[in-house]
C-alpha cells in the first residue's frame, strides 16, 4: 500500500476510514493505529523504526494522518481519546478517496488561514489602545466564564472521569417499613 506521491502518512487515510466506517462510526486511538499498520501492512521492521523523541516513526504517521482527516472534515476532534467520523467521513466512499487531494486540499486551507493571519498587521494605533488600557501599569483583567469552561471540560471529558450516581427512592421503601 505504497504511495507515489506526497508525504507518507497519506497512506493511512483509507485504512483509518475503513476501520471507523467498520466499528460503528468510533474507535480508540490504540485500536484504530494498532488496525491501520495491519491493513497498510506495516512490516515489522519499519514498525521498530523510531524518531529522534524514540517515538515509533509509522505510528506518527498515523496520528499525522488523523490530524489531517480532522482539518479535511471526516473526523471529528471534540473528544479526547475517541476518533470519530463526522458525517462527512461516514458518507465518504473510501474506494474513490484520493489521499493526495485530501492532503493538498487540506494544505491549502491551511496556507490560506496562515496568509489571511498575516495579512491582519496591527496598525499602529493598536499597541497605543493597548497601553492606554493599563491603569498604574497594570494590564487589564480578562474574565473566563466560568460555567461555559466547566461546560467544555465535561463535554471534552478533559481532566475529569464520568460517573454515575444514584438517589434513593425513599417511595419504595415506604411498604417495608410498616
Amino acid at each position: 500500500m505504497k504511495q507515489t506521491k506526497g508525504p507518507e502518512f497519506i497512506r493511512f487515510f483509507r485504512p483509518i476510514l475503513e476501520l471507523l466506517l467498520e466499528s460503528g462510526g468510533t474507535g480508540t486511538p490504540s485500536e484504530i493505529v494498532d488496525h491501520s499498520l495491519e491493513i497498510a501492512k506495516v512490516s515489522e521492521t519499519e514498525q521498530q523504526v523510531v524518531n529522534k523523541n524514540g517515538q515509533s516513526r509509522v505510528k506518527n504517521q498515523v496520528h499525522w494522518a488523523r490530524q489531517y482527516l480532522v482539518w479535511g472534515g471526516y473526523l471529528d476532534s471534540s473528544k479526547r481519546g475517541v476518533w470519530s467520523l463526522t458525517d462527512k467521513g461516514r458518507s465518504t466512499d473510501v474506494t474513490k478517496l484520493n489521499p493526495i487531494e485530501v492532503f493538498k486540499s487540506v494544505q491549502k486551507r491551511l496556507a490560506g488561514a496562515k496568509q489571511a493571519k498575516k495579512q491582519h498587521t496591527p496598525s499602529a494605533d493598536e499597541p497605543k489602545a493597548k497601553k492606554e488600557a493599563r491603569r498604574d501599569g497594570v494590564p487589564p483583567i480578562e474574565l473566563v466564564d466560568g460555567e461555559v469552561l466547566v461546560d467544555m471540560f465535561e463535554r471534552l471529558e478533559l481532566g475529569l472521569i464520568p460517573t454515575r450516581t444514584y438517589d434513593i427512592d425513599e417511595r419504595f421503601f415506604d411498604d417495608y417499613r410498616k
